[in-house]
């Protein structure tokens, strides 16, 4: 039992309700102790040295108020994190919860990874629910298709399988890739950001030449030379 971690800290489910109790309960020569269930983690090295775990189902978790409750989860650091799938696993941050299967949350707040092989990284309040999609660097993107990504940005979306949402863009339906939302600055080559571009002339060409084809043509002109496009 010397090799049983002290720290009140540390709870694992394991396969067996209460097989994790610290400290063991005590007795005397003239007391018998019923057997108890094996333990399922050692520090054979003692404090600080790393945690080996002796039941392939056992969850391990450091923290404050962490639970790492599925098969093979883990929650490392942090507070208040949920490490509930099977293979799930929680690294820092606060308040987040990874459900899916094998899906993780890290370094971020109030996140969700609910899909199969999901992941939200340095992201806050963002989802990650779809298989092997991923929110990074997102404040409340969605990544809800398969194959999906919410990279930076906030509100991002990206609804549709293989669908991209870069800086806040709204990407819906399947191999969807938007950039920036309605207040979104671009630019290109080294170009300051603008904002969208504003038109020339009624926007409609005529069939001949004249002012209203002139001020539609230069506005394009102006755009590209704005966004860097054009030298």
């Amino acid at each position: 039992m010397s090799n049983i971690i002290p720290d009140t800290t540390i709870r694992e489910q394991g396969t067996v309700p209460a097989q994790d109790v610290w400290p063991p309960p005590k007795g005397s020569p003239s007391v018998v102790i019923p057997p108890s269930p094996p333990q399922l983690w050692t520090q054979p090295g003692g404090a600080g040295t790393p945690i080996i775990t002796s039941d392939s189902l056992a969850g391990v978790q450091s923290g404050v108020a962490n639970s790492a409750a599925g098969e093979v989860s883990v929650c490392l650091g942090g507070s208040s994190n949920t490490a509930s799938g099977g293979g799930t696993v929680c690294l820092g941050g606060f308040d987040n919860v990874a459900s899916g299967s094998s899906a993780g949350v890290y370094s971020s707040f109030l996140c969700e990874s609910t899909g199969t092989t999901a992941v939200c990284l340095a992201s806050n309040e963002a989802t990650a629910s779809g298989l092997g999609a991923a929110c990074i660097a997102s404040a409340s993107g969605v990544a809800s298709g398969d194959f999906s990504a919410v990279i930076g940005g906030t509100n991002g979306v990206a609804g549709g399988r293989n669908a991209v949402s870069i800086g806040g863009g709204n990407a819906p339906n399947d191999n969807d890739i938007a950039i920036g939302g309605a207040t979104a600055l671009v630019g290109f080559f080294g170009a300051a950001c603008v904002a969208q571009q504003a038109p020339g002339g009624t926007g409609i060409a005529g069939p001949v030449y004249g002012p209203n084809e002139q001020q539609m043509l230069q506005a394009v002109y102006d755009a590209l030379v704005n966004l860097g496009l054009i030298a």
